[in-house]
């Protein structure tokens, strides 16, 4: 009796719990084929950052008609890739990667801004491609506007081994 009333419990509190997911999608922000080089030579305990900082969104575009930006609640990451171009070349010297998304002008973007990322490469099967997961933030207040400044963070774990071309390709889901 008592196991049937705890269990009872815990699935009306995680059915509670997953109300706001119900949202109705409005349209996904596609933002591909974003180029970079990532240096040979680099190394050291502090990440190496690669930074847009006048990165237009695009979101008038993307708004439809009778859409504007106050009927959108949230703008999710939805997913993301890393690509080196490099015929041969993979992720092997990278300990973690992060992406954040931040007002134009900041000297950084922060921790709390980062809208994907993928940690413990040194125990993963790295080629030249990473799926990066996305995090809970809501880019909202940041997407709306016409232009961010985009950080890409690699944490390094050994010495980049030439000058790699990389391409990230991100999606988010805006929703109402």
């Amino acid at each position: 009796m008592k196991s049937s009333l705890v269990g009872g419990l815990i699935l009306i509190l995680l059915m509670s719990g997953c109300r706001g997911d119900n949202r109705e999608r409005l349209f996904d922000m596609v933002y591909p084929n974003i180029r970079f080089e990532i240096p040979a030579g680099l190394g050291g305990l502090l990440p190496r950052v690669f930074e847009i900082e006048n990165f237009a969104t695009g979101i008038k575009g993307y708004l439809g008609e009778g859409v504007d930006t106050t009927t959108i609640t949230g703008i999710r990451p939805a997913s993301a890739t890393l690509t080196i171009l490099d015929s041969g070349a993979d992720f092997r010297f990278l300990r973690e990667v992060s992406v954040r998304i931040c007002t134009t002008g900041s000297p950084e973007c922060r921790a709390g801004e980062e809208v994907f990322y993928l940690d413990d490469l040194a125990n993963r099967r790295v080629g030249n491609e990473l799926k990066l997961i996305p995090t809970l933030i809501n880019a909202r207040r940041l997407l709306i506007r016409d232009r961010v400044k985009v950080e890409v963070l690699f944490y390094l774990q050994d010495i980049t081994p030439q000058t790699l071309s990389a391409r990230l390709d991100m999606r988010f889901e805006a929703v109402r």
